[in-house]
């Protein structure tokens, strides 16, 4: 009887395990075409109609721009800032139809300076989970420091060709 109840609880942990990574599947296909703004202007006013109105406009007028008048609203499924209001600038997510449109987007933000005056600041990035989140910090920090110590190789190339130098004029 014991055997028989530590199958059955083996069984439902490899379902739970399962059932954990379909969860982390779908979230990954659910966040593949969308794309996080920030530091879009917000509107102070109290009535929402107008604060989705005006993000909406940003968003299309962002889109518009950066790809040629390619992406309009037929291909963006929602619009939403994402955070409770407070004195900081929320993110905006926008989740696109597809990820062509998205792609045009990630593709052309070389153009993000050529914008208008109050477009020109807003940062564009993929949707993560909190992992990915994590991962892409951790390669940042990595390459931070790759960078960092070959500077100091460099220097430390330089000031011994120099020393080298001095020596042989001496």
């Amino acid at each position: 009887m014991q055997e028989v109840n530590k199958e059955v609880h083996l069984v439902c942990k490899a379902i739970e395990k399962t059932n954990n990574k379909i969860k982390i599947s779908n979230d990954l296909e659910d966040r593949a075409n969308n794309i996080l703004l920030y530091r879009v202007a917000e509107l102070k006013d109290q009535d929402v109609t107008k604060c989705v109105s005006y993000d909406k406009t940003q968003v299309l007028k962002l889109c518009s721009q950066l790809s040629g008048g390619h992406i309009g609203e037929f291909a963006i499924k929602a619009i939403f800032r994402l955070g409770a209001k407070s004195d900081k600038i929320r993110p905006i997510l926008v989740k696109f139809n597809d990820k062509i449109a998205k792609n045009i987007i990630m593709e052309n933000l070389v153009k993000i300076r050529q914008l208008d005056e109050n477009l020109k600041n807003v940062g564009i990035s993929h949707d993560l989970n909190v992992e990915q989140r994590s991962e892409r910090n951790r390669l940042v920090e990595e390459k931070k420091k790759k960078k960092e110590c070959n500077q100091l190789n460099v220097l430390n190339i330089m000031y011994s060709n120099v020393d080298c130098i001095t020596n042989k004029m001496s």
